[in-house]
This record gives structure tokens, C-alpha cells and sequence, in this order.
């Protein structure tokens, strides 16, 4: 819990300063637990997201997860590679 605030906070700090933010989340995992629950809190023309990671799987989890929460409108096209 503490992660997903001080991720809230800094996308909130972000966008006091520009009108969107961009994020790229790297290792994302299947369930993109720091970005996923905060998805809903800011609407797709402020916060856009990047989920990148190795595993297609996980890839494709995630992005299944956002479209299930109604909010695969912040995504940007995934990436499958290693963030390293």
C-alpha cells in the first residue's frame, strides 16, 4: 500500500506541473499491481501507460486485467523485452 500511494503522489505531482504524464511500468508483471488500482483515479487524456515486460504471458495478463477494469483506454501498445 505504500507503494501504490507514493506512485499516486508522484503522478499527482506530475501532473500539477504538466497536463498528462506518460509512464513507462517495466516489469510489469501479470497484474501491474503499482499502476493497475490507480488506472481508474485519472482519465486516459492525463495519464498514459507503457506496460513492458520479458514475459508475453505476464504482457498479456496485465493488458487483459486493465480491459476487464474498463481501463484500456490509458494503455499504450505493450512492449515484450527485457527491460535490462
Amino acid at each position: 500500500a505504500l507503494l501504490l500511494r507514493a506512485v499516486d503522489a508522484a503522478i499527482a505531482r506530475q501532473l500539477q506541473r504538466h497536463a498528462s504524464v506518460r509512464v513507462l511500468y517495466a516489469g510489469c508483471g501479470p497484474c501491474a499491481p503499482l499502476l493497475l488500482p490507480l488506472l481508474g483515479r485519472y482519465p486516459a487524456v492525463q495519464l498514459q501507460v507503457q506496460l513492458l515486460d520479458v514475459h508475453a504471458g505476464s504482457l498479456a495478463a496485465a493488458e487483459q486485467l486493465c480491459a476487464l477494469a474498463g481501463v484500456s483506454d490509458r494503455l499504450q501498445p505493450g512492449l515484450c523485452a527485457d527491460a535490462a
